[in-house]
């Protein structure tokens, strides 16, 4: 019997996004359904993802891990789709959310979808505003911090249930069709915290424009719209 959905990441050195990873999806989907292929054996790594199920490829390998991700994530999530409906596929600072007005569960969402597509969720870049967001985005991500700003960058095909290939950057699936369901979001946790983010954040910052403010409203994608647009639905769910 098929199971709904199964989360597939594939990552290194990152323990502050892996946390919030597990969190989310873990807490939905329970680890036994999310797989991590680790590049290299990080023992905090290992230790934080127990009850998951884990690849981890050989520390000489970890070097030439770029060129061959997108082969490597394919070649997963075609052996997952054997026993999974759904299988969600993305880098671990990414986090797929179903607006929370629609329905309080991505896994029940995702049971109501028919298979044989690509999903692809808005994408919404999460920002700290360090003048204004003092706390911490430690034990929970949406809370102490509530700005957002729309990405193409971020709007990925990255839930699968069909044959498919992604691109190495993941940004782009062999698909005949779009389908974008309206309460389906991208969160992207790169910047989400100053401390925990890379030193350039604040100059890739300054190079593109302001977020905007999160607010309790839904977003109707529209594909070729070039607008800045409204607010994204969000709240403060402790699992995100």
């Amino acid at each position: 019997m098929m199971q709904t959905v199964a989360a597939l990441t594939l990552l290194r050195d990152d323990a502050f996004s892996l946390k919030a990873w597990l969190r989310h999806y873990g807490g939905q989907f329970g680890r036994g359904n999310c797989y991590l292929i680790c590049a290299g054996a990080d023992p905090e790594l290992v230790e934080m993802a127990r009850g998951c199920s884990i690849f981890r490829l050989p520390d000489d390998f970890a070097g030439d891990i770029g060129r061959k991700r997108g082969r490597i994530l394919n070649n997963f999530v075609a052996a997952l789709r054997c026993y999974f409906t759904h299988v969600i596929v993305g880098d671990t600072d990414e986090l797929v959310v179903v607006d929370p007005l629609v329905s309080g569960n991505l896994h029940a969402y995702l049971a109501t979808m028919p298979d044989g597509r690509v999903l692809t969720p808005l994408g919404l870049e999460l920002i700290h505003q360090a003048d204004r967001e003092l706390e911490p985005a430690m034990d929970t991500i949406l809370g102490p911090r509530s700005y957002v700003r729309v990405s193409s960058e971020y709007s990925k095909p990255c839930i699968i249930s069909t044959a498919t290939n992604l691109s190495r950057n993941g940004q782009f699936a062999r698909f005949n069709q779009l389908f974008t369901p309206d309460p389906l979001y991208l969160l992207n946790l790169k910047n989400c915290d100053r401390p925990a983010s890379p030193a350039s954040t604040a100059a890739r910052e300054a190079a593109t424009r302001p977020p905007i403010r999160a607010a309790r409203s839904s977003i109707r994608y529209q594909v070729s719209a070039l607008h800045p647009a409204p607010p994204a639905t969000m709240t403060s769910a402790s699992e995100w």
